[in-house]
Formats: C-alpha cells, sequence, structure tokens
C-alpha cells in the first residue's frame, strides 16, 4: 500500500504542476494551440479518480498514468515545479523565452497527451484489464498497428510481443555482464520493430540472441552468487541451502515440458542453449532449431523476462505454433505471470475463445490512429459464433442446419450480401437472431429463415415481428421444385421440357397418396405451437386447475381443424394446383427422388446449387419465395 501512496502523491504533484503550466500558460498569454493542449492535459489529468481507481484495479495501472503525466511535464518548460515563483513576468526578455518555450513544447506535449487520452479510454473501456484480454480483428482492423501504439503507450511498463519476428539465434562465444545485456534486453523490449524501415531489421535481427543472451548472463552470475554463498555456508559449518530458480531454468522447465521427444539444456560452459534428441547422440546448437520451437522458446524467454505487474502484449500469438500446442503455452505462460496482465491481439477465433478472458473487438479502424474498440457481452449466442459474426462487415442471416446442409448451401448462393450463418434447428434461429439484434453498438443486423414445415399462419406473423421469416414453400427442397427455375434447369441440363409436366402430375398424385399422413403432421404441429404459445391460467384450488385445464383444452379441436386442413388439401388436389402444393407438402427426399425419377437426373440437388453458382439468371425464380425484408437488403 505503500507504493500505492508514493504513486498517489507524484500523480497529486503532477497534475497540480500541469494546472500551474496551464495558468502560467494563460497569463503569459501563449498560443492558442498551446492553450487548448494544456487545458486538455488538465481534464485528462482530473479524470483519473484515485478513490475510485483503488477499489478496482492494482499498482500496475496507477504506474501507467502517473508515468503518461510525467510524460506531459517532461515535455513543459518547468517540469515539475511546485511554484513558478522565481519568474518575473515583469522582464520582457524573461518573458518572450518563457513564450517560446511553451510554444517550442506544442508537439511533444500533443503527442503526450495522446497517450494518456488513449489509455485512459482503453482502460476504462475494458473495466482496467480486470482480467486478460483478447483483441479480435480481422486482417486490415489495424490489430498490429494498435500494437505498436500499445508499446509506445505502455512505455516501461510492458513488452510488446510483435508479429514481426525473425527467429535467428547466434552461437554465443561470450557473454556480458547482466547489466549490459539487461540494458540490451530492455532497449529491445521499447524498440519498435513492426517498421517496415530497412535501418530497423537490426533490432528484428538481433532481438531474439538478445533475449537469451541475457537469460544466460543472469543464470551464469546467480549461479556465481550460489557457489559464493554456499562457499561460506561451508566454511561456517552450516546446511548448503538449495539454489533459486533462475529465469533460464523457469525457461527450460517450460520449453521441455511442451516439447516431449526432445530436452533443451545447457552447454558445458553455460554459454549456449543446445538440445538433446537421445542420450549419447552429440547434442545440437539451439539455433538449429525448427521455426515452430524457435518461437516456443522466443514466446517462453519473452514472456518470463516481461517487468513486473506490468502488461504483456501479444500480437498473432498463434503466429507458427501447431493448434495441439498454441492453448497449452499460453496456459502456462499465464500461470507463470499472474502478476502481469495478458493482452492478445488475434484473428484467430479458436484461440480467442479457449482464453479465460474478456473479449474485445475492433469494430473499425481509421489510418492513422482511430480504432474503435468495443466489448463482447455475454450472449445466448456461443462465443465462438458470436466472435465470427462480430468480424462481419455484411448483415447476418440465420438458416437451419450445418455447412453440408441443403438450407446452407443454397441460401450461401442466393444470397451473396449476406453473411449466412448455420446453427442447427429453427428455434436456434429464432434465438440467435433475437440475441443478435439485441446487442449494442453493431452496425449490422440479423434476420433468420426457417422451413414453413406446417407452421400455422399466426406462428408464423409472431416470428416475422422478431425478424425471423418463413419460406413461402414447405421446406427448402421444395424451392428447386419451382417451375420457373425447373424450366431453366430442363435448359441449361438439355432435358425436355415435356418432363415438367410429367413431374406436376406425378407430384400432385403423390400428395394425393400421402393426403393422410401430410393432413396428421400439419394437426400435430398445430397442437403442439398452441402448447408451446399459450398457457392454462393457473387456479387457486383443486377445482380451479381443473377447470382452467379443461377451458385451456377445450380450443383443442382435432377433427375441426383434420377436416379443414383436408377441404384444403382436396382443393389443391382437384385443381390440379402444382404451386400451391409445393408451398404445403413436407416430403423431403421423397420429393427428390420423384423428381430425379421423372426428369431422369441423378444427383438433382447438387446440380441445382451448381446452376446457381455459375448463372446469376437463375437467381430470380427462387427470390420471389422469400420476404421483402431479405431481399431489399441487396
Amino acid at each position: 500500500m505503500d507504493k500505492v501512496l508514493e504513486i498517489h502523491l507524484s500523480i497529486k504533484k503532477s497534475q497540480e504542476s500541469i494546472k500551474l503550466h496551464f495558468d502560467t500558460a494563460k497569463k503569459i498569454n501563449c498560443d492558442n494551440k498551446v492553450l487548448e493542449a494544456l487545458e486538455k492535459a488538465l481534464e485528462y489529468s482530473e479524470l483519473i479518480d484515485f478513490e475510485n481507481l483503488l477499489t478496482r484495479t492494482k499498482t500496475r495501472y496507477f504506474k501507467q498514468f502517473d508515468s503518461d503525466l510525467i510524460q506531459i511535464l517532461n515535455a513543459l518548460p518547468y517540469g515539475r515545479y511546485d511554484n513558478l515563483k522565481h519568474l518575473s513576468f515583469k522582464n520582457k526578455d524573461q518573458l518572450e523565452d518563457l513564450k517560446r518555450s511553451f510554444d517550442n513544447s506544442e508537439e511533444d506535449l500533443v503527442g503526450a497527451i495522446m497517450n494518456l487520452e488513449f489509455n485512459l479510454n482503453v482502460f476504462t473501456k475494458i473495466s482496467f484489464f480486470e482480467s486478460n484480454v483478447v483483441v479480435v480483428g480481422a486482417n486490415g482492423s489495424g490489430k498490429t498497428t494498435l500494437s505498436s501504439r500499445f508499446r509506445n503507450y505502455l512505455q516501461n511498463n510492458g513488452v510488446v510481443l510483435s508479429a514481426q519476428r525473425i527467429l535467428f539465434l547466434s552461437d554465443f562465444q561470450s557473454i556480458a555482464k547482466p547489466k549490459k545485456t539487461a540494458e540490451d534486453l530492455k532497449i529491445s523490449q521499447q524498440k519498435e520493430k513492426s517498421s517496415k524501415k530497412p535501418e530497423e531489421l537490426q533490432f528484428l535481427q538481433n532481438e531474439f540472441s538478445v533475449i537469451v543472451k541475457n537469460l544466460i548472463s543472469d543464470n551464469l552470475y546467480n549461479s556465481f552468487l550460489y557457489r559464493q554463498k554456499s562457499l561460506n555456508q561451508s566454511q561456517q559449518k552450516q546446511n548448503i541451502s538449495p539454489p533459486k530458480s533462475t529465469n533460464l531454468d523457469q525457461t527450460i522447465e517450460i520449453w521441455n515440458f511442451l516439447i516431449s521427444h526432445r530436452r533443451l539444456g545447457l552447454s558445458e560452459d553455460g554459454t549456449n542453449l543446445e538440445v538433446e534428441v537421445e542420450t549419447g547422440i552429440k547434442p545440437y546448437p539451439a539455433s538449429d532449431l525448427s521455426d515452430g520451437e524457435k518461437v516456443i522458446l522466443y514466446f517462453i524467454s519473452q514472456v518470463i523476462q516481461a517487468p513486473k505487474n506490468g502488461f504483456i502484449v501479444i500480437d498473432e500469438p498463434e503466429m507458427y505454433l501447431h493448434k495441439t500446442i498454441l492453448n497449452k503455452l499460453w496456459d502456462i505462460l499465464e500461470s507463470h505471470r499472474q502478476d502481469c496482465v495478458f493482452i492478445y491481439l488475434t484473428h484467430d477465433l479458436e484461440f480467442a475463445v479457449s482464453r479465460t478472458a474478456k473479449k474485445v473487438w475492433v469494430k473499425e479502424f481509421k489510418f492513422p490512429e482511430f480504432w474503435e474498440i468495443e466489448v463482447i457481452e455475454e450472449n445466448e449466442i456461443p462465443e465462438s459464433l458470436l466472435l465470427e459474426l462480430l468480424g462481419s462487415r455484411k448483415n447476418i442471416l440465420f438458416c437451419e442446419g450445418d455447412e453440408e446442409s441443403r438450407d446452407f448451401r443454397i441460401y450461401s448462393q442466393l444470397f451473396p450480401w449476406l453473411t449466412v450463418m448455420h446453427v442447427g434447428g429453427c428455434f436456434e434461429v429464432i434465438n440467435y437472431t433475437k440475441a443478435f439484434n439485441k446487442l449494442q453498438n453493431v452496425s449490422t443486423r440479423a434476420l433468420g429463415i426457417i422451413d414453413s414445415d406446417h407452421r400455422d399462419p399466426a406462428q408464423l406473423k409472431s416470428l416475422a415481428k422478431k425478424h425471423v421469416f418463413a419460406l413461402s414453400v414447405a421446406e427448402v427442397e421444395n424451392l428447386l421444385l419451382d417451375e420457373d427455375f425447373l424450366a431453366f434447369f430442363l435448359v441449361k441440363n438439355q432435358i425436355s421440357a415435356d418432363r415438367l409436366q410429367i413431374l406436376k402430375s406425378a407430384v400432385i398424385t403423390d400428395l394425393q397418396k400421402k393426403q393422410e399422413i401430410q393432413i396428421s403432421n400439419y394437426v400435430s404441429t398445430k397442437i403442439d405451437f398452441y402448447f408451446k404459445s399459450t398457457h392454462p391460467k393457473k387456479g387457486n384450488d383443486l377445482n380451479g386447475v381443473k377447470d382452467n385445464f379443461q377451458s385451456f383444452t377445450s380450443k383443442i379441436d382435432i377433427e375441426k381443424w383434420y377436416d379443414e386442413r383436408k377441404v384444403f388439401l382436396d382443393e389443391i388436389i382437384s385443381k390440379k394446383d402444382y404451386d400451391k402444393a409445393i408451398t404445403i407438402f413436407n416430403n423431403k427426399d421423397g420429393l427428390i427422388q420423384l423428381v430425379e425419377s421423372k426428369l431422369k437426373v441423378s444427383n438433382f440437388v447438387d446440380k441445382c446449387i451448381t446452376l446457381l453458382q455459375s448463372d446469376k439468371k437463375s437467381h430470380p425464380p427462387l427470390h420471389k419465395h422469400f420476404p421483402k425484408d431479405i431481399l431489399q437488403l441487396r
């Protein structure tokens, strides 16, 4: 708590110094741009509500804000002065020098204020990183640029593992003292490595060696200290205490845990890492590891040596890593560095879902410095699916089935302006559509499409209010029986046109044969809907319960519903109304088999989908069976 209080006092002092500079700048009539910048700096500094933050955050955040304020003051003429009584505002020359100093500070001041603004915005948006964070964004969403900005904004309070890595590891002839290697490591950690400038390539080439060299130097130094301590204990006839684990020990232990068929260790002189495959076979240098093995070593050594109580930002944590080892690696590294907050920037949705962390997505990126970041709140939609949907710039169409289902394959061709997502059954379509449309700050909307499946018109009307619509035909397979579409199909496949009339007659005949089961299924579905959409009133005693239940069930008139449906089907059959028949005939594969038999064609559905894919003129006949709400989104 003493450390927190120390940082608190430092923040208060910085706030007072900023106010002092602002008052002074107004007094000497500084340039308006400088005054505006100072006013903004003062406003942001006062947003650091210490008492409020103290209950919800850790020292690392105060350190970060303290560092941000010091950076602002370093850009100003008199830094963290308590007062400016030594200045004489009557001295014209001194006054001009002071104004000039303020004016010259503008560029550095604005940059420092941007750091504080970024941290306040991001920390507030993500609830001050109460847990690890996964930032999800598609390629081109500015994740790498964001990681670079994190490097600038976090300053000495974290490390950024860039997506741009050159996994080159030197064979060391000698090892410098730990003070020198630690300085080199600190410089490397703070250095921008995502730049495309040729002069920056040197830092990328040396980075891996710098990281490993500090591990080895620290290990050698601790070995020396332990030997000295052991000698002293031995001379004083004391029990020799066991050695403490070094960063290198932990790195080797984690690597060997993950790579079980090889053993990483130190060379005999302790100055290099080497790998042993089998006992008795000469080890080979770690520089000869595969890219996957090197990146594991790179990640481990970076994380183990990250600043205490800081941030670890990883851009593309999945790069070069096999799926079987990816989650294990980051699980064990998070366990080893529980003092730090891990911030992952990824487009790998499977990895994002694997993390126990707050999930956010980059909704919008405008080059060079604007990111609109939104928190992904808990939702009825599975997290993996939700992350995928949030990355879509198109509106969403939920449909039944899976990736191989006819629904998904047909709709994907018919609606290229939508992101079509298969989600299982009709209840998932309904629930996910409702859940997605409840999301805040989402620029896309969701619709659902389901088979009509004997549904009552009242039910379909109710679903439409929730943006879930039914086909005008009974099932998705019936779409392909549309008369205009079939005529187009026959021409494309060089099938005689008279086959269409043969098929139409066969469909009516088949409906007549299956009339009893069609009516019975319809009535069963109507009963099911009644029970799901309506409930009996509560009773206050046994008789009341019985009366309410009797009243409830009395409205289920099976015979009436049966007779009405029979009259409806009799009319379709007598009039040989083919168009009406395909809107109510639920016979799925039975109808497809009938089509293949009468048209003398095999793999009918696959050929239809190929036609939809290759010739957009085949779409309009099928579009007419969908609600205008879907078609108007084009």
